[in-house]
């Protein structure tokens, strides 16, 4: 048995998988090109987003420092605050008590007006007394004169 082989036709499948490896080849080598193409591209986007990433920290670090800053300033404007509400009530006690003082001053002064306007009167009084007692005892002296006149002149009329 003879088996006619034809070469060209059998071997046919190796031509084209020759012209199939140098397609795959040049597809190997394009492919290739491609990853290294988007390797460079990879590294150059990890290259980026580092930079923002760091961006992204110097951005973190100045806004917890800003952050911290602020909860300074307002720790001292809390303080402050407190310390203004203690001075604050501080002084609204002074008024107060200054108030009670002042009325308590405003009562003495009625009283003292009131023991002036007394002595005032019993001053007048007195003065009324003293004046009815003068008039009265100068009336008296000019009667009592008169009187003593008369009795000289009976007294020298008679002589």
């Amino acid at each position: 048995m003879e088996y006619h082989i034809d070469f060209y036709k059998h071997f046919a499948w190796l031509r084209k998988e020759n012209l199939s490896s140098n397609n795959n080849t040049e597809s190997h080598q394009e492919r290739l090109s491609r990853l290294e193409g988007d390797k460079e591209s990879l590294i150059l986007q990890v290259s980026v987003l580092t930079d923002q990433v760091e961006a992204q920290g110097v951005k973190i670090y100045n806004l917890e420092s800003s952050l911290v800053e602020h909860q300074h300033k307002l720790n001292c404007t809390e303080d402050m605050l407190q310390q203004e509400l203690v001075h604050r009530t501080s002084l609204e006690k002074q008024k107060l008590n200054l108030m009670g003082e002042v009325s308590y001053l405003k009562l003495k002064l009625a009283d003292m007006e009131g023991k002036q306007v007394l002595g005032a009167e019993r001053q007048h009084k007195a003065e009324v007394r003293l004046v009815t007692g003068s008039v009265m005892a100068n009336s008296c002296c000019t009667l009592c004169s008169l009187a003593w006149s008369g009795q000289l002149k009976k007294l020298f009329c008679r002589a």
